[in-house]
């Protein structure tokens, strides 16, 4: 429920191209938005991290490759959901949503090709 009303309120504040009928954006600007909403989420969660570490054992300080590891998945995954907020403006929240859920079937399909999994019909069907 809780995603449902997420992705309706980002249509709402991004909202929609075209049509004289399309209601005015609140903020039209999803990988602007996205870059906003992920920069406020990593300061909010840096202050509970920095007080429930007191006390505990220190942990071994990230190395520069995994720093750059985690960089690049971070950003990665920050221009994913950017994108996925940007096809939202140019979508219907149903056409989203059901090109969004064809994303199991990419996955399965995929880790066939790389032959990490056996695509069987059973599989398929279910």
């Amino acid at each position: 429920l809780a995603a449902v009303f997420i992705t309706l309120l980002l249509k709402r504040t991004i909202g929609s191209v075209g049509g004289p009928h399309a209601p005015r954006a609140l903020f039209p600007y999803p990988l602007a938005l996205t870059s906003l909403v992920n920069l406020t989420s990593g300061v909010l969660c840096l202050a509970p991290g920095r007080f429930f570490q007191r006390g505990t054992a220190k942990l071994r300080d990230i190395t520069r490759a995994e720093f750059m590891q985690v960089l690049l998945i971070g950003l990665i995954q920050g221009t994913e959901i950017g994108l996925s907020n940007t096809a939202l403006k140019y979508l219907s929240v149903a056409t989203k949503t059901m090109a969004a859920s064809m994303n199991v079937l990419f996955v399965m399909c995929s880790a066939r090709f790389w032959g990490l999994e056996i695509l069987c019909l059973r599989r398929l069907l279910v």
